[in-house]
């Protein structure tokens, strides 16, 4: 039976969410645009930002916790990787207001939107790559 172990999850979980939600966002066009800003990220912050923060905190303790305690070669990479997500989780917990607006400026700029689709798809890449030959 085929195992991976938790460095290998992270990294294809990571790159699905990355690549699946591009595909998303190519499929619903502008719709993802207004559901971003109508639904997902409304004017006011959010309820479910809260527990998802939490999760999100907690992923991080649980990777350096993993990184301590198994003896996988280059899983500092993923738990740096993974530690840099807490900008973004403590900005939507404590500077929403700053997200929000960050988030509708890039929503509107077409170049911007295209740069950050590319970099989350490389990104994405190299985690597949890191998941199949690193770990």
């Amino acid at each position: 039976m085929f195992e991976i172990n938790y460095f290998q999850f992270i990294c294809f979980l990571w790159a699905a969410l990355g690549i699946g939600s591009r595909i998303v966002m190519l499929v619903m066009g502008e719709k993802w645009a207004k559901w971003e800003v109508s639904s997902a990220y409304t004017q006011n912050k959010p309820k479910w930002i809260y527990p998802v923060g939490v999760i999100g905190y907690f992923l991080v303790i649980l990777t350096w916790y993993q990184f301590f305690v198994t003896d996988i070669k280059y899983s500092w990479m993923v738990a740096v990787l993974i530690t840099v997500t807490t900008i973004k989780i403590t900005v939507l917990l404590f500077n929403y207001k700053a997200f929000h607006n960050f988030l509708v400026s890039m929503l509107k700029d077409k170049k911007k939107m295209l740069q950050l689709n590319i970099g989350v798809v490389l990104l994405s890449c190299v985690l597949i790559l890191m998941g199949v030959f690193l770990y």
